[in-house]
């Protein structure tokens, strides 16, 4: 493997704009380079590390848990290829051995924290 990959987690609010805030909840492996001394800096969208398996597992605070797969050039990775437990647990197995995973993993919305930080 000579890609970097970051494994992130984080369950601090998410601003847009400083207009909205909203309560988010992930843990998720993604295709980063880091830049200027700060790791995984930019997303990138093509890989060529293959991953055989990947599980990740994480405590939310939320039962709103929603898991995602992506390949290379933003492909949503094939079904078959994951599973979701429907609570904390997303698992991946390359059944084709040629694809390339860039984003995966678990994404929980806490919305009772979400707030209109503007009004209009």
């Amino acid at each position: 493997m000579d890609e970097d990959y970051f494994l992130a987690v984080s369950g601090k609010p998410l601003t847009y704009y400083d207009t909205f805030s909203y309560g988010i909840q992930s843990c998720f492996l993604a295709r980063c380079r880091s830049s200027d001394g700060h790791p995984c800096k930019q997303f990138l969208l093509k890989s060529r590390t293959i991953f055989q398996k990947v599980l990740i597992k994480a405590n939310f605070t939320t039962r709103h848990v929603y898991p995602f797969a992506l390949d290379s050039d933003v492909r949503l990775t094939n079904r078959k290829n994951w599973s979701f437990d429907g609570k904390s647990q997303i698992t991946y197995e390359n059944l084709n051995k040629k694809s390339s995973l860039t984003f995966f993993g678990l994404h929980g919305r806490l919305y009772d924290v979400d707030k209109l930080l503007k009004n209009f």
